[in-house]
């Protein structure tokens, strides 16, 4: 009997307009989103020591959840730990900026044509509705917004290719590229440069103009690379020697 009105709730309920309980972030995740955040819009420097105890006192949290999030992003070569040393962000050198622009131009040029043959009108409007928030973003001088915005657009072609596995690798590079690329839009008139030439790659896919598409976003990717070192070089103080997290 009992199971039989089970049977009937469970029916009624699954059937019913009650909104899904969404689970609220582990401090393990809050841990992580913030670490990550600072390391990528530059409050964490290249080479930065990074204590527990005092990452733990900053946000208000217990050392456990600090460790769990240092681990995860060591995964993603954020963090670098030392035996004996300690942990530190990830420190970049030019052979480094090439290295990440190689494999960022190799999974980019794959997606964008799986994107093209796949999902071409999703692609297209996706980046065309990206193009339209950067150039808000940019005209409001809102430029951790068009940082942002930035990664999106690129995740909306990595995301086109509907391959599991090119999102995920493109995953293990992204936090990376988006680390350098806050570095990069520091640098004058690279953003409204950016600008431009992400409108013209919206308009490439819209027109399914593959061979276009393919040759003007290898030339932004190795460009970016350039900044990016070009960056790299014009620092008075490297980076690397900061310690504002020890």
């Amino acid at each position: 009997m009992y199971r039989i009105l089970d049977f009937i709730f469970y029916r009624r309920f699954a059937k019913s307009t009650m909104e899904k309980l969404s689970r609220p972030q582990s401090l393990n995740e809050l841990a992580e989103n913030a670490i990550r955040k600072a390391i990528v819009e530059g409050q964490l420097k290249f080479g930065d020591h990074l204590s527990e105890v005092r990452l733990s006192q900053m946000l208000g949290i217990s050392k456990t959840p600090v460790r769990e999030a240092l681990l995860k992003m060591r995964t993603e070569g954020l963090i670098e730990s030392h035996p004996k040393r300690g942990t530190y962000v990830f420190r970049v050198r030019p052979e480094d900026i090439d290295a990440l622009c190689e494999v960022r131009e190799v999974l980019e040029l794959a997606a964008v044509r799986l994107g093209i043959a796949r999902r071409h009108a999703q692609l297209a409007s996706g980046l065309s509705a990206v193009v339209s928030r950067m150039r808000k973003a940019l005209d409001a001088h809102d430029f951790r917004a068009y940082q942002r915005l930035d990664a999106e657009f690129h995740g909306v072609i990595v995301e086109s290719a509907a391959n599991p596995y090119l999102v995920e690798a493109y995953a293990q590079i992204s936090a990376k590229i988006a680390t350098l690329r806050t570095r990069v839009h520091t640098m004058p008139d690279v953003m409204a440069r950016s600008l431009v030439t992400h409108g013209k790659i919206a308009r490439l896919a819209a027109n399914s103009d593959l061979d276009g598409l393919a040759a003007l976003l290898s030339t932004h990717v190795r460009n970016t690379g350039r900044y990016a070192k070009k960056w790299l070089a014009s620092q008075s103080v490297d980076e690397t020697e900061s310690v504002t997290a020890s």
